[in-house]
């Protein structure tokens, strides 16, 4: 019971001159406060303000027994619930199954990424306590995030030339999160969504270095994760016919790692330079005109292949 509950208890009892049952009091003050730190967490739109509101509520969590724990875990949960079915009907009316979050929406949009909602305390506890370390990475912004048309070209011409976006969200959208922010350490990410396999978050920041990587590039790369993670459910398990494509055109990637970022590349030459593509002018100066094409043809094969 926090402090302030327990001098609530007390002067009740003084005044009544016996002991009563509280439990009912004590609830709907508990509720109330609950419902202070989850909506001060839901209304965060900087980064240093999520991790403070984060952290008043697990010291509050900490604190609580087992039936407010569990009060905590469901208030939390449908709140990240509503927020989430907010955003997927942003997405009524596009040509693609994908929402694009603001960056002033996007720090709360991190949420669902890092917390299971399975009501289970000790992955709710690990969870919140991993976005909090999280915050961390974040730092002032270096270059300028790429542009909102700028996605949406991008994953037009993923749709138009390969309909990958069939691929990477059939059911459930996938989520672009930009940011205010850069990384202490890269540039973007492609993550997933609450443990499925098949629902993929990307998060892109502020370039740290604009010279080394084009930011157009940069998404497409992160398409590039979120379609094998669509087609594998693995990242150890690489895409149907890459390693020979790979041994062609990528002799420096050797380990099965950078085999991952290898075809993530692939896709994002593949993108860049499919047909009508006007984002041609993104792609890295040493993919001539004449190597395109075959990674356009290989992404066909792949996604046609996917899709049945």
């Amino acid at each position: 019971m926090t402090k302030a509950l327990m001098m609530t208890a007390r002067i009740i009892n003084d005044r009544n001159g016996r002991r009563l049952n509280m439990t009912k009091d004590i609830m709907k003050i508990d509720e109330q406060e609950i419902n202070i730190y989850i909506e001060d967490i839901m209304k965060s739109r900087e980064i240093s303000t999520l991790k403070g509101s984060i952290q008043s509520l697990m010291n509050f969590y900490e604190r609580a027994d087992s039936m407010h724990g569990y009060i905590i875990r469901w208030r939390f949960f449908n709140a990240v619930k509503e927020q989430c079915e907010a955003y997927e009907r942003r997405t009524h009316g596009l040509k693609y199954n994908a929402v694009i979050i603001p960056p002033e929406l996007s720090p709360t949009a991190m949420l669902p990424v890092y917390v299971k909602t399975d009501g289970n305390h000790y992955n709710f506890a690990d969870g919140m306590n991993r976005l909090i370390k999280r915050c961390d990475e974040f730092t002032s912004p270096i270059h300028p995030v790429i542009t909102e048309p700028e996605i949406r070209a991008t994953l037009s011409a993923a749709q138009r030339a390969f309909g990958m976006m069939d691929i990477i969200a059939p059911n459930h959208p996938l989520r672009i999160l930009r940011f205010n922010y850069s990384h202490s350490e890269k540039n973007s990410e492609c993550g997933l969504m609450g443990g499925d396999s098949r629902q993929s978050v990307v998060f892109l920041y502020h370039p740290r270095q604009n010279d080394v990587c084009d930011r157009v590039f940069i998404f497409a790369h992160e398409l590039g994760h979120a379609l094998h993670f669509a087609l594998t459910g693995d990242t150890s398990i690489l895409p149907s016919g890459f390693d020979n494509f790979n041994d062609k055109f990528f002799t420096k990637f050797e380990t099965p790692k950078a085999k991952v970022e290898g075809f993530a590349d692939a896709a994002a030459i593949a993108i860049l330079g499919s047909p009508n593509s006007r984002l041609k002018s993104h792609l890295p100066t040493q993919w001539s005109k004449d190597i395109s094409p075959m990674f356009v043809r290989y992404f066909k094969e792949l996604c046609n292949t996917g899709r049945s």
